[in-house]
């Protein structure tokens, strides 16, 4: 009975290892599920694989790297009156998964090409990230310090986002990345957001910004 102790806390302690890895991806899958669930129940979206046709030949991230990409709980529906393809992207990178909440917006105007990234894109020494052109800074030391701003068109610094971006994508409680141009805006956001109410926004956000 003296070797039972410490072969039990053995035992458990290699479960902690083994499973530990795998927390952070169920429970990104489970939060990714709960969303779409509450989308349907909620606010009305439908089953829809758009979002997976719509963004599937992207390199552009988080489509950069990786191997069996996938999309789950592609849905179809509005924010705000602004019709909104949503669902959870998912590919396997150095045995893990890494879990993406993406939404496409269908704007009712053309809007000038622009990338606004949370933070630097995946990279590593086998990901290549490459950048659009044209790194612009708002003047903001608060958002341009978390923020990366592209306005690949453009040879000047003039500000193509709205005088309050700033400000609004400081602001919301689950920040994110986005990519306009023409009619076409696609929002991202590691591990996926947590609400319909943080989805919304964040999509009437990366709106409002767009000059």
């Amino acid at each position: 009975m003296r070797y039972a102790l410490p072969i039990i806390l053995f035992l458990a302690l290699a479960t902690l290892i083994v499973t530990a890895p795998r927390i952070g991806p169920w429970r990104a899958r489970r939060q990714a599920h709960a969303l779409a669930r509450d989308l349907v129940q909620t606010e009305g979206f439908t089953a829809s694989p758009d979002i997976e046709h719509e963004i599937a030949a992207e390199h552009a991230p988080p489509f950069h790297y990786g191997t069996a990409h996938n999309f789950e709980d592609d849905l179809i529906g509005t924010v705000r009156d602004m019709p909104v393809s949503t669902g959870s992207y998912t590919c396997h990178y150095n045995g893990e998964t890494r879990r993406y909440g993406v939404a496409l917006v269908s704007l009712d105007h053309d809007v000038e090409r622009v990338e606004v990234r949370d933070g630097p894109a995946f990279a590593t020494a086998w990901v290549i990230d490459a950048p659009p052109q044209h790194r612009i800074r708002t003047g903001t030391p608060a958002f341009d310090e978390r923020f990366e701003t592209y306005t690949p068109d453009r040879t000047d610094d003039r500000m193509v986002l709205a005088p309050d971006a700033p400000a609004l994508l400081t602001g919301v409680a689950e920040p994110f990345s986005m990519r306009a141009e023409g009619r076409r805006l696609l929002l991202w956001r590691s591990p996926g957001w947590s609400s319909p109410e943080a989805l919304e926004e964040d999509v009437t956000t990366a709106v409002a910004v767009l000059a």
